[in-house]
């Protein structure tokens, strides 16, 4: 009891010199030029009109942090900022104001002579100030803290985690969902598609659109809000016009695919009952979304037999908790597969003569909710029929449970099929033009060999690039770094994943059949052939020889299954198990942290 009171002091004292910590961090360059505070070079309010493609000049010769830019316009504004040192251009950017807010905050962050603002069209200005203030709180500060924290929880409990490697994810899983969904802005165009998803779940919930849904949809918001000034201003329009609708919704109602989007859907239910905020509501729903990935992963890897530190190293890949925090029917698919496979392995391997119903129901739901968003999927769901058949009372019902398992498979199946057979598979207009999906049939049905050849080349070129190299592991869909080049912390999860096959062939004492790794191969395989093959009827043009729109982060579900596959018996390691608990755990939270880093763009957390 004294150890554990002692550790929880040691825990509140550190809190806030951590804070501390990241608050002199995060300010140090305007503690060092002494340039603190809010200078307006320029202010008027009735607005002053800067004419096109003539250049207002700010004489600075002086640290600025941040130029700010208030304008009367309703409509965003394109401009150029040309930044001036030592006689010559030191940088120069592309901005544009936002037409919500009629304002654009651009991060500066070093000492300047003189700035040249050049607009791309006439525009009423009434304000251009030098934003030198203190920041008590910023992105930066937030990414830093809860870093901090996270790492003190984590060496907290090693003495823990040796034995139960599922606290290190509960542990890394929320320090860095509480990175990924408090420091960077409230706004979608973060991950892959969230707009459309959150349209989705928006439309589900309420008949007609707000103004403040109107903009948080619109793709302006990927270069209007860049900082936590910008997003401030953002945040204080969508709650201020959370209550004008001006138009009807036009997706349609609650469908199989939308049960990913229930989470969303309830935060703006509830918004509505209780009429708490826009920006509440968007917390809300993420932190429910990914709350539900958590505790799904937890348990998963808490009771799953065999492959435990395979599933602990695929459920921490980067990429996985930054879905997990945004707009994404991602999480969902990647945390029930994971549990459909654990109930499944632990029904499969129990000692019992007779089947757990509770396994049993809670694998096939799993399976279900997994697909549900993607019925591509579902085929995994035929693990089941490896559950030992002296297991099942008779033989009757053994085969009438194998039925039952192709039925569902097949009905999922049906409903990702039936609209490419009848005509009703939407062209996705993404892929470019000439994407046709009833005219990609007709191309492959009338040049079967010619479609085989271009499938088979696409399948060979690009399954590396998409599955095996760290592309997989450290997307951060459109706040990731341009320069995204291989780093050494993808290289550590590359190796821990390595790891984890040679652990759980020492540790595990029941090991997949070899009918079992047959038949998973083909399921893989089969499900990577339908994503190939789907992605070229909906989102490449006809004829193409090449197929777009494959992207790495459909093949994370596969990962658990294929890694699997490679755990043997014949894999002779000898290593203290608790003492490697420990030392994955720590780095894990540093390739992980230290990816962020690296790989994620920096401009959303200053």
């Amino acid at each position: 009891m004294k150890k554990k009171n002692t550790k929880l002091i040691i825990f509140i004292v550190l809190i806030p010199i951590l804070y501390l910590f990241s608050f002199f961090i995060s300010n140090s360059k305007l503690f060092y030029y002494g340039n603190i505070g809010i200078e307006s070079v320029m202010s008027n309010e009735d607005g002053v009109i800067l004419k096109k493609d003539e250049p207002y000049t700010i004489e600075c010769n002086k640290y600025i942090q941040y130029l700010d830019i208030y304008s009367n316009s309703n409509d965003g504004v394109d401009f150029t900022l040309t930044l001036y040192k030592n006689g010559e251009v030191s940088n120069t950017y592309e901005r544009k104001t936002n037409k919500y807010t009629n304002y654009n905050s651009t991060k500066i962050g070093t000492n300047v002579e003189k700035i040249d603002v050049v607009f791309n069209q006439d525009i009423n200005i009434n304000n251009i100030s030098i934003n030198n203030d203190i920041r008590y709180i910023s992105y930066f500060q937030i990414g830093l803290f809860i870093t901090f924290i996270g790492l003190l929880v984590l060496i907290m409990n090693l003495e823990r985690i040796k034995d139960r490697p599922e606290i290190a994810f509960l542990i890394i899983s929320i320090t860095a969902g509480v990175i990924f969904i408090f420091a960077t802005p409230v706004s979608t165009y973060k991950s892959y598609d969230d707009q459309i998803h959150f349209d989705s779940a928006y439309s589900i919930a309420e008949e007609y659109y707000s103004e403040s849904a109107i903009a948080f949809k619109d793709i302006d918001t990927r270069f209007v809000v860049k900082n936590i000034n910008e997003n401030i201003k953002f945040m204080e329009y969508l709650n201020a016009n959370d209550n004008n609708y001006t138009e009807q919704s036009t997706r349609g109602g609650f469908s199989v695919t939308s049960i990913a989007y229930i989470p969303f859907i309830a935060a703006y239910k509830l918004r509505a009952v209780f009429h708490f905020n826009w920006v509440i509501a968007h917390y809300l729903g993420l932190i429910c979304s990914f709350a539900i990935f958590v505790y799904v992963v937890y348990v998963a890897i808490k009771i799953t037999p065999i492959g435990k530190y395979i599933m602990l190293s695929i459920a921490l890949i980067p990429t996985s908790l930054f879905l997990a925090s945004q707009y994404s029917y991602d999480p969902p698919i990647i945390g029930f597969l994971m549990l459909g496979f654990a109930f499944s392995f632990k029904e499969i391997y129990s000692k019992s003569n007779t089947i757990n119903k509770k396994n049993l129901v809670i694998a096939l739901v799993s399976f279900l909710l997994a697909a549900a968003p993607k019925p591509i999927y579902i085929p995994l769901i035929l693990i089941l029929l490896f559950i030992p058949t002296n297991k099942i009372e008779s033989k009757r019902k053994c085969i009438l449970f194998s039925i039952l398992l192709f039925v569902l498979a097949g009905l999922m199946m049906f409903t990702f099929a039936l609209p490419m057979l009848v005509g009703g598979m939407a062209s996705d207009i993404r892929g470019g033009e000439g994407v046709n999906s009833i005219g990609q049939i007709k191309f492959i049905l009338h040049n079967p060999i010619k479609f085989i050849g271009i499938f088979s080349k696409n399948i060979y070129d690009g399954f590396v690039p998409k599955f095996i190299t760290d592309n997989y592991m450290q997307a951060y869909g459109y706040l990731e770094l341009q320069n995204n080049k291989y780093n050494i912390f993808g290289l550590i999860i590359n190796v821990i994943m390595f790891l984890s096959i040679l652990v759980s062939s020492q540790v595990q004492k029941k090991y997949l059949s070899k009918n079992i790794k047959i038949f998973m191969w083909l399921i893989v395989l089969a499900i990577i052939c339908m994503i190939w093959g789907s992605m070229y009827i909906v989102f490449t043009p006809v004829g193409s020889s090449v197929i777009n729109g494959v992207q790495s982060r459909y093949f994370i579900p596969l990962m658990y299954p294929v890694l699997m596959l490679f755990i043997s018996d014949k894999i002779k390691l000898k290593v203290d198990i608790k003492t490697y608990n420990k030392i994955i755990s720590i780095l894990l939270f540093i390739s992980i942290f230290g990816s962020i880093l690296t790989r994620f763009e920096l401009s959303w957390f200053v």
